[in-house]
């Protein structure tokens, strides 16, 4: 911090202040924190001013070389060179920053990237427009290597998120993010387990927004759940299976259906406690817990 500062006549400083931080972030403690960072190391990640006995108008003035901001497991949006401008007598909901555009990207899945327009930055939250953005054919969007389909598809609303105001102190959150998944496989690697389905619906929930606690988790609802273990095994469930990715245990299905697809004839039987894990899954059998990688 530097100063350059006056005193007038009749008592009146004027001048400036000179900020400069190696990091910082808007909406501290908050659901959808933003990090400032330095795009070269040992660089500064904020600059700007302030400045003293300014009569109206905004009196601090900065700019942010990279903010970065996570909403929920469902985006990343990054803007560069940001200018922010603050009023420091005025409302506490005023406007920061409006970007024309930004990058935005999913946490999730890598291959996943777009453009994003009107990215407005305000002292009590932020907003943006609609867009949508999908895998590259051919892809294979993945999560880990537990998890892979052969297309993701995110389709966003316009996005407006308040942490409160003075006028309105209950956070509030409006917008959505849908996504929609193709050919939904468990542990793709090798080949040996099989997933079949009926009908697979994903969603981010950001119903719980109360501006402080995490929101936005991804879940994976899947019909029909069929897995085989090549052509020794098939475990079936007559309800949906609800996956959420990131936990470790993906799943825990109470029942499942036990057959042989290679042998017919030897019936079927009634199995508990089916994990379905990041690492793997156990089945607890009449004579012990069965584990496949």
């Amino acid at each position: 911090m530097t100063e350059n500062a006056t005193l007038l006549a009749g008592g009146v400083w004027s001048g400036t202040v000179g900020l400069s931080a190696t990091s910082a972030t808007l909406f501290p403690d908050s659901t959808f924190s933003a990090a400032i960072t330095s795009s070269v190391a040992n660089q500064a990640a904020l600059t700007g001013t302030f400045t003293i006995g300014k009569a109206s108008g905004a009196d601090f003035s900065l700019t942010a070389a990279n903010v970065v901001v996570n909403i929920g497991e469902a985006l990343t949006v990054t803007a560069s060179n940001v200018g922010l401008t603050y009023n420091s007598t005025g409302t506490d909901s005023q406007t920061l920053a409006t970007i024309l555009s930004a990058t935005v990207a999913s946490p999730q899945f890598s291959s996943l990237s777009a453009t994003l327009h009107n990215f407005a930055v305000r002292a009590d939250g932020f907003s943006f427009d609609a867009f949508n953005m999908s895998s590259a054919s051919g892809s294979s969007p993945s999560i880990g290597d537990f998890l892979s389909t052969s297309g993701v598809t995110l389709t966003v609303s316009n996005f407006n998120v308040s942490f409160g105001t003075s006028a309105h102190p209950t956070p509030s959150l409006s917008g959505t993010v849908g996504i929609t998944v193709s050919d939904l496989q468990l542990f793709p690697a090798g080949g040996f387990v099989q997933l079949q389905t009926t009908g697979v619906t994903a969603s981010y929930n950001f119903g719980n927004f109360d501006g402080i606690d995490p929101t936005g988790k991804l879940t994976v609802t899947v019909s029909g759940f069929d897995l085989k273990m090549g052509e020794a095994l098939d475990l079936s469930a007559s309800s949906n299976v609800v996956l959420t990715p990131d936990q470790q245990v993906l799943a825990a299905i109470g029942t499942v259906t036990l057959s042989s697809p290679k042998f017919s004839g030897l019936g079927t039987l009634q199995v508990h406690n089916l994990l379905i894990q990041q690492s793997g899954f156990s089945l607890g059998m009449p004579n012990g817990p069965v584990e496949a990688p």
